[in-house]
């Protein structure tokens, strides 16, 4: 015969230490941490998003983004282009006066190699004509440009964006980066 013990359990109350004023517990640690980090990630976010939603080139922000330029500085047509601080190229053409970003997307600062009269990414080899247009490379699209504005010795002015800015009876040159002109994407047949 097997003999069972019941056992009851009685309930003690334990004195309860009292929490001292101003100081938190852990759940109200971990809560407050949790808050913090929210915050912090929203304010990560908002600069993140800011940051994206600026130019698509990082140029203006670094600067100075409208250049004036004298017409005697500006190189004569079908000479090598002239590299402005870095920022943009001015070539002058048989049509007129470019100015073009010489960042362009899934190519590095490209550049002018002079003994191919042409523009060219040094990483995928893309290659442009100095008028801006695509011609090899993995690189289906004109040199983005940014607009000129001249003003001619009569006290007249003209913009041209994304066309080539005509040079006759100009005083002075004024190239704003504050606006970037996509180039034409080139579609070639497969």
């Amino acid at each position: 015969m097997s003999k069972f013990v019941a056992v009851a359990k009685v309930a003690v109350d334990e004195p309860k230490l009292p929490i001292p004023e101003g100081v938190i517990n852990r759940r109200e640690f971990l809560y407050w941490l949790w808050i913090a980090s929210g915050i912090i990630l929203i304010i990560g976010m908002g600069f993140l998003a800011a940051w994206i939603l600026a130019e698509s080139s990082l140029y203006p922000i670094l600067g100075v983004d409208i250049f004036e330029f004298d017409v005697n500085k500006i190189p004569v047509p079908n000479a090598e282009p002239l590299l402005v601080q870095g920022k943009f190229w001015l070539s002058n053409t048989a049509a007129g006066l470019y100015a073009f970003n010489p960042d362009k997307p899934r190519c590095y600062l490209y550049k002018w190699v002079y003994v191919n009269g042409r523009f060219e990414c040094p990483g995928s080899g893309a290659k442009f004509q100095p008028d801006g247009t695509h011609v090899e490379g993995p690189n289906y699209g004109n040199l983005d440009s940014y607009p000129i504005t001249v003003i001619r010795a009569d006290g007249g002015q003209q913009t041209y964006v994304g066309q080539p800015a005509s040079l006759h009876n100009v005083v002075q040159i004024t190239v704003d980066m504050r606006w970037l002109i996509a180039g034409q994407v080139v579609e070639y047949p497969n």
